[in-house]
């Protein structure tokens, strides 16, 4: 018999933990732009990335914002984000808008 060392798939679990954990909040930005763009209303983004919108609707203003900016980076330049708590069951939703025009 030979005597090679077999090995553990322990390495391969744990890359594609850690591969899944990262990958998981930076496809919301695409998964956002691919909604925009193909006439979606957002409720597969608001379940899918939940946990991700409850993080930006309960941090502080700078990772909010952050994080709904990057919604918006792949949006066409006409529509904007919008993030809105259910006040009775604490489901936050994410959606888009056209915007006509701009007053400031």
């Amino acid at each position: 018999m030979s005597e090679t060392p077999t090995r553990s798939g322990w390495g391969y679990v744990v890359i594609a933990i850690v591969a899944i954990t990262l990958l998981y909040p930076l496809s919301f930005g695409p998964a956002c732009w691919i909604s925009q763009r193909t006439g979606g209303d957002g409720t597969v983004v608001s379940v899918v990335y939940q946990p991700v919108l409850q993080i930006a609707w309960r941090c502080p203003q700078p990772v909010g914002g952050c994080l709904l900016h990057y919604s918006r980076i792949g949006m066409e330049p006409s529509c904007c984000e919008m993030l809105w708590e259910d006040e009775v069951t604490g489901y936050c939703r994410w959606g888009h808008t056209t915007i006509y025009a701009c007053i400031w």
